[in-house]
């Protein structure tokens, strides 16, 4: 199942949020952080992924971050298998614990994708390995704070696990030992989550690090909120629930088992109870349960699987062996649908990324709504290229009440070309404004800087926003020898066009030709016809 996981994780469709990181780090690097730009959500997690950067070219980019995400989630179910040791060093079936974790679809629905929430949650399991050590060792609990507040400093969103590691560090260390040493513990676990804190903000904001810190704390209010703009995302509690019946049965069922032998438990086992207790509740009430966050508690829920096994062999039904044999079986019942994640690729969207870069000459930029080709700058101002939900729902409003910036800033860094996607069709009543008389379709996906020229007048108007040499060719993608006139001047096979709008006239021809940059390399039929291929469909349902 690993290998398979790894397969999926290589070829699996890209999902939106992937391409934002990338393309945010290039904002970013355009500006000095929390002084000429600020960002939204803290940037340590973002930052981890940009030695995929060394790679070449945007699909080269994409496939080196998955292969982060990939490496992190390993790290992830490394960190769970050496939390299931310290919870039971002498049993022998720990590895059920993966098996367990495996068997749930949402791992391979995205786990490995490029998000800080992949990097926080690797953290996250390495604070808690430390918390259920602290026993060994107080140093662990600064450890363990430590990686919490990176797990933190990656996505806000690890505020439900630094509460409920925080909660359940409190409890288990006052019911075992007291209150004192619960706060004693507590200050050192706050201790090393605060140390890496004001270290990010000292990096980040020097004499103005306080700054830092409000904007950082700030952020999480928009996790715990959520936005009225994702209502809805219920649908992806049910499927989550409809498609792991059996995984959260097993799950749940050692963690019941493992709760009603609460008053025999020790101290690890109670900080582990309790954290995963409070990580599922909070990641099930979140109001934005957007299918991968639920790899969260099901790394923490597979651990249970192991008091399962236990209880069923001393219950005599099985032995040992045939439990673990038995529960096996079960978790490999959700193998068919694992392996059908296989069918859903991203080759279309490699197709179109590599089409698209081959016409981005470096320097000039595109549009999406998205940021698809993260080799090359996206037209716009950050984050407003980001064509979500609410970004959507405020450009419109913007709209009713005459505010044109947003669409204005994009225009103004003069797109060569436009990726046509689910997000540009939504807005399609204002793209066609925008792109009317200065981009031609060339491919199924794909808007690029040029002019059809209309056979039945002497000229036709171009309202060109990329500057370049343009030239004529004809609807096979050819490039055609012949003269283009330009606002009356003299006519050359290839002319120069500034933006703004221009009239154009080329030569007699019964076949339809077409203006378009002159180092275009197209080989396809130009202006097809028909439906835009959804290069996004089933991203979250599939």
């Amino acid at each position: 199942m690993l290998v398979l996981f790894a397969f999926v994780s290589w070829q699996a469709r890209f999902v939106m949020d992937e391409f934002n990181l990338f393309q945010g780090l290039r904002s970013f690097s355009k500006h000095t952080l929390y002084q000429t730009l600020d960002p939204i959500k803290t940037v340590f997690g973002t930052e981890l992924f940009r030695i995929a950067n060394l790679a070449s070219g945007s699909v080269g980019i994409m496939r080196a971050g998955r292969m982060l995400g990939l490496c992190a989630t390993l790290a992830t179910m490394a960190a769970i298998l050496l939390i299931s040791r310290e919870l039971w060093p002498h049993a022998r079936h720990r590895l059920l614990v993966l098996v367990s974790a495996l068997s749930y679809s949402n791992l391979f629905e995205g786990a490995f994708s490029i998000r800080t929430d992949t990097v926080a949650l690797t953290f996250a399991a390495g604070s808690l390995l430390f918390l259920v050590r602290s026993r060994r060792r107080r140093s662990h609990l600064v450890v363990s704070g430590s990686l919490m507040g990176l797990s933190f400093l990656c996505t806000q969103k690890a505020v439900y696990l630094l509460a409920a590691y925080f909660i359940a560090l409190v409890v288990a260390t006052w019911l075992d030992s007291g209150w004192r040493r619960a706060l004693q513990d507590s200050l050192l676990f706050a201790g090393g989550w605060l140390a890496v804190f004001v270290g990010y903000a000292i990096y980040f904001g020097g004499t103005h690090g306080w700054r830092v810190i409000t904007m950082v704390l700030l952020g999480p209010r928009f996790v715990l909120e959520g936005t009225a703009a994702f209502s809805g995302l219920g649908m992806f509690i049910y499927q989550t629930l409809t498609r792991n019946l059996i995984p959260y049965a097993i799950s749940l069922a050692g963690l019941g088992i493992a709760l009603a032998r609460w008053k025999s438990a020790g101290f690890s086992i109670r900080v582990a109870l309790i954290a995963t207790v409070i990580v599922t509740i909070l990641i099930f009430h979140h109001d934005q349960p957007w299918p991968y966050v639920f790899v969260w508690p099901q790394m923490l829920l597979s651990l249970w699987v192991i008091p399962l096994a236990d209880w069923v062999a001393e219950r005599r039904w099985l032995a040992r062996d045939q439990a673990v044999l038995a529960l096996t079986f079960l978790a490999a019942l959700s193998l068919p649908r694992q392996v059908r994640y296989l069918n859903h690729t991203n080759a279309e969207q490699i197709s179109v990324m590599v089409q698209a870069e081959n016409l981005l000459e470096p320097g000039s930029t595109y549009f999406d709504g998205i940021g698809m080709i993260v080799d090359r700058d996206i037209a716009g101002d950050y984050p407003g290229w980001w064509w979500d939900t609410p970004t959507i729902a405020r450009i419109r409003a913007a709209l009713r009440s005459g505010n044109v910036s947003a669409l204005q800033s994009v225009m103004d860094d003069h797109p060569k070309l436009w990726i046509l996607n689910y997000r540009i069709l939504i807005m399609s009543d204002v793209v066609q404004r925008m792109v009317a008389g200065g981009y031609v379709r060339i491919s199924p996906n794909l808007l690029l800087s040029g002019v059809e020229l209309n056979p039945g007048a002497p000229e036709t108007p171009f309202a060109c926003h990329w500057a370049g040499r343009y030239r004529l060719f004809n609807r096979h993608g050819g490039a055609v020898a012949g003269p283009v006139g330009l606002d009356g001047l003299a006519p050359a096979e290839v002319v120069s066009i500034s933006p703004g709008l221009h009239r154009v006239r080329g030569p007699q021809s019964k076949e339809p030709l077409f203006l378009l940059p002159a180092d275009t390399p197209v080989r396809n039929p130009l202006a097809p016809q028909g439906p835009v291929p959804d290069l996004f469909a089933e991203v979250y349902t599939y």
